[in-house]
């Protein structure tokens, strides 16, 4: 009887180890999207995250950031100045769901303009000025914005 205690109390011990471990373990990743890595280049652009949902296996959530408008959330960094008609490259570590990327152009002038993402790649106007992209990404856990700027200088 004295054994079968002590092989009762080892066993429990580890059962609650197990159990500890797992529960401050977190299986789920991250609670909110990738944030895409944008370059021209070496030259990395800094990116502003805008409103996402994003769900777990146990958990989700949605947060709304409140911008006045793309221009203002992609002037949140300072404009990266590139030359006219260069390739920006727009990925992410996870890849979205195929063809939920979208992506348009703003500025000061002119409406907002769908952009065709081929490879990966935006091309940017050959008229100078600073410019805007909006992206909107979706995947099998939610989606997400994002915003940068670009200041296009021959």
């Amino acid at each position: 009887m004295k054994k079968f205690s002590i092989w009762m109390g080892i066993g429990l011990l580890i059962i609650g180890t197990y159990v500890l471990i797992t529960a401050m373990t977190d299986s789920e990743g991250p609670v909110e999207p990738p944030s895409p890595e944008v370059s021209v280049g070496e030259v990395n652009i800094p990116t502003t995250q805008g409103s996402y949902c994003w769900k777990g296996d146990s958990q989700g959530k949605c947060v709304d950031k409140a911008y006045a408008s793309e221009i203002e959330m992609g002037m949140n960094h300072e404009p990266t100045e590139i030359a006219p008609g260069q390739k920006v490259n727009i990925s992410f570590v996870q890849d979205p769901i195929e063809g939920s990327i979208e992506v348009k152009q703003w500025n000061d002038v002119d409406p907002p303009k769908d952009m065709d993402l081929i490879d990966s790649k935006i091309t940017v106007p050959e008229q100078e000025g600073v410019y805007v992209y909006h992206i909107i990404a979706e995947w099998e856990r939610g989606d997400g914005s994002y915003a940068f700027s670009v200041e296009v200088k021959d």
